[in-house]
């Protein structure tokens, strides 16, 4: 794989929808965690296995009944039914790094990329540099794929890389000739889930035994990330343009271990892991995730794969959750993870409202039309209550809580509440009693919800009150929509979206997260047509982002960390923080992991020294101080891959009352030095508790490139004597 593909496969897989995290503790499937793999040596590992869990079982036979999956290419451990005691009593096996409880995770383009101006005309772009991502294949590891969508055709794509190891494998509806030179590989896992669950029953819900998505999610991120031009495209009509993957010929390894009828088993997820590294994958796309409290990293099986994964060289990407706009609340904190936050683009789908008094106002949805331009009555929803129903829960249109003799046939305006959120309960509601469309006043957003074949409009809560105020002064309200228009460039972005997980991590709160932001709302793309619904839910300079919540406000780096992707700066970074599998080992004994466990995880002799013990000089390319007292020093190394003979200087925006010095402040390198060490020192100047502040230092090399790293704080302080910033 090629520099400039790296640089490019990276943020082209960040466009990824987001998973909800819903953590469901299992009682009977349990992760044998064994760290490294020793090196060609897999049948007897899994002879190892074996013999570990006949002494614990009493008898080879039940521990081959036992063994759901040998983890045994990326690292060493097994899955298997244990009860609590016997997974207790393996755990202190010699080389058992951990055993680890079963979970069931559940599931968290026309117009993004021309966003982020990746564009195949631009002749210095990433698209031309790396060849459109040609000899690069993408893992993802979802809900697998629907292949007769356009977007997985493959004209004018290659041979598929000779070092591929992958299958295509088979199972219902899905055979061999469902890969082909986009699609080269694909498997499906359902050992853990059907060890929880039962088997998997597909008379309540569409489901296929095999890698073919019933769900839609799957289809969706891998169109997203390398889908073919398709011309034309549209969802419905809208949003009409040329849709294309990021890496147009870039290929795809698809692994499916999410199920359309309950979430994603914690112990098919690592098997995934195990297989695309085996495989030979570039990057892995593996938007899932659990909502705090965090694991500790040798309990979380997506800590766990991408370590194994990152060591060998293979990225991985992960969404940031779906738990903003509050703080603390961003999972998938390894510092291991490229971890991204959600934004907006640029583009909106607007629906014009016509009331009976001919005042218009204006709303977003993905409305196509069925009611277009036909009065209907509109009634609020708490006036409309059920009889079990409180005003509360009638006025968000809650579950149940309206009267469907008074709703039938009206357009009900519902309110979000604190109890009741979401526009497609809503949407649910008022479709239950009998009602032809819904209007959801929220918070400003441009999340939209869609309901696929039942009529959300959602408004802002000063539109909602204009509609309410008519209502209430009208004897015989009506109200008619018309069909959604595409408006482009007509609103601020990129916006960190409200759903989007803030940081700072509750888990190792010196590593920021998330890493950066990029486009996650309304990315329309390819989708399973056995799915019943589409959920279209969830893009340069960091000081203009703003960041959605109540209310909106500026982002920081909680919100962006980095700041937002920009793939064409990717070719040509100047400077790069380097981190290698060592630095990973010093963070797993800062913590706290004792010598034997972490030896294990890597496979070598390690000591965990007391120099190990702080995170806070681990050499990321953000600074994150939990709590400032008084003076702290932090090092950071830069490797130059710019011009041999570059100069670079040091530029800080530093907090107020902080006092922030860099040594040495100019950074010159030659043929013979390519890398660098500094330090930057910390002085805190306030003596009361403030929260947290930001700032920034910035290499310059005063020509063309510049390499920003943000810097946050907690401080304990509200009282800023001074701001100081001094660079040495």
């Amino acid at each position: 794989m090629t520099s400039s593909s790296s640089h490019l496969i990276l943020p082209l897989l960040l466009l990824q929808y987001l998973l909800i995290p819903d953590l469901l503790f299992a009682s009977n499937v349990y992760i044998v965690y064994m760290g490294e793999k020793n090196q060609d040596e897999t049948e007897a590992m899994v002879e190892l296995h074996h013999e570990m869990l006949s002494t614990v079982l009493g008898c080879k036979e039940a521990a081959t009944s036992s063994i759901l999956y040998n983890y045994k290419h990326g690292f060493s451990g097994f899955a298997a039914v244990l009860t609590k005691s016997q997974a207790a009593h393996i755990a202190n096996y010699p080389g058992v790094v951990h055993v680890v409880p079963n979970r069931i995770l559940d599931l968290h383009t026309t117009r993004s990329w021309d966003f982020m101006h990746l564009e195949a005309s631009f002749p210095d772009g990433i698209i031309p540099k790396s060849r459109s991502g040609d000899g690069s294949i993408i893992g993802v590891v979802d809900t697998g794929i629907w292949p007769e969508s356009e977007s997985f055709n493959d004209h004018d794509i290659g041979k598929i890389p000779s070092r591929w190891r992958g299958t295509c494998q088979q199972g219902e509806k899905f055979d061999a000739s469902n890969c082909n030179r986009k699609i080269i590989g694909a498997r499906w896992y359902i050992r853990g889930y059907e060890a929880e669950y039962g088997m998997l029953n597909t008379s309540d819900v569409v489901e296929y035994r095999s890698a073919r998505d019933a769900v839609g999610h799957g289809t969706h991120t891998s169109s997203t990330a390398a889908g073919a031009f398709v011309s034309n495209a549209s969802f419905m009509g809208i949003a009409r343009g040329l849709a294309r993957g990021g890496a147009l010929k870039a290929r795809l390894a698809i692994y499916k271990v999410c199920w359309a009828s309950g979430g994603c088993s914690s112990a098919d997820i690592l098997a995934a892991f195990d297989d695309s590294i085996n495989d030979g994958v570039d990057v892995l796309s593996v938007s899932l995730g659990q909502s705090p409290p965090l694991p500790a990293y040798v309990e979380d099986v997506l800590a766990i794969g991408s370590f194994h994964a990152v060591a060998r060289g293979i990225s991985v990407v992960c969404s940031a959750g779906n738990s903003g706009p509050f703080s603390q609340t961003v999972i998938n904190t390894a510092p291991w993870i490229l971890t991204v936050a959600a934004s907006t683009i640029d583009r909106i789908f607007v629906t014009k409202i016509t009331l009976g008094n001919n005042l218009i106002q204006a709303g977003q949805a993905l409305f196509l039309g069925e009611h277009a331009d036909k009065f209907y009555g509109i009634v609020y929803a708490e006036d409309i209550a059920s009889d079990k129903a409180d005003a509360s829960d009638a006025r968000g249109c809650s579950a149940g809580s309206l009267n469907s003799t008074l709703a039938r046939g009206k357009v009900v305006i519902c309110f979000q509440t604190r109890e009741q959120r979401s526009p497609l309960v809503a949407s649910d509601t008022v479709r239950r009693a009998h009602g032809v469309a819904v209007i959801f006043s929220q918070f400003l957003t441009k999340d939209i919800s869609f309901a696929f074949d039942f009529p959300c409009i959602q408004v802002d809560f000063e539109t909602g009150t204009n509609i309410l105020m008519y209502i209430g002064n009208t004897r015989n309200p009506v109200i008619k929509f018309s069909p959604t228009k595409t408006a482009l460039g007509t609103v601020t972005a990129p916006e960190v979206a409200y759903f989007s997980s803030r940081g700072p991590s509750s888990l190792s709160p010196y590593v920021l997260k998330p890493d950066l932001a990029a486009p996650g709302v309304n990315i329309l793309a390819s989708w399973s047509p056995a799915s019943p619904q589409n959920t279209t839910i969830d893009d340069e300079n960091a000081l203009n982002i703003a960041a959605e919540g109540a209310p909106n406000k500026q982002a920081n780096s909680f919100d962006y960390g980095g700041g937002h992707v920009n793939p064409n700066r990717a070719i040509h970074p100047g400077l790069l923080y380097d981190m290698v599998p060592s630095d990973y080992v010093h963070f797993l004994c800062s913590m706290g992991h004792n010598n034997t466990a972490v030896s294990s995880i890597v496979r070598q002799p390690t000591v965990c020294h007391d120099a190990y013990k702080s995170q806070k000089d681990l050499n990321l390319p953000s600074i994150a101080i939990p709590e400032l007292k008084g003076k702290l020093t932090v090092s950071r190394t830069v490797t130059n891959i710019g011009p041999v003979a570059s100069t670079y200087t040091a530029h800080v925006e530093a907090p107020p009352g902080v006092s922030v010095r860099v040594k040495p402040s100019i950074l010159m390198f030659n043929s013979t030095i390519s890398k660098l060490n500094f330090k930057v020192k910390f002085r805190s100047e306030l003596k009361v508790h403030s929260g947290y502040l930001f700032g920034s230092l910035t290499w310059e090399d005063g020509v063309h490139w510049t390499l920003s790293s943000p810097v946050s704080f907690f401080q304990n302080s509200s009282i800023a004597k001074t701001t100081e910033m001094i660079v040495e």
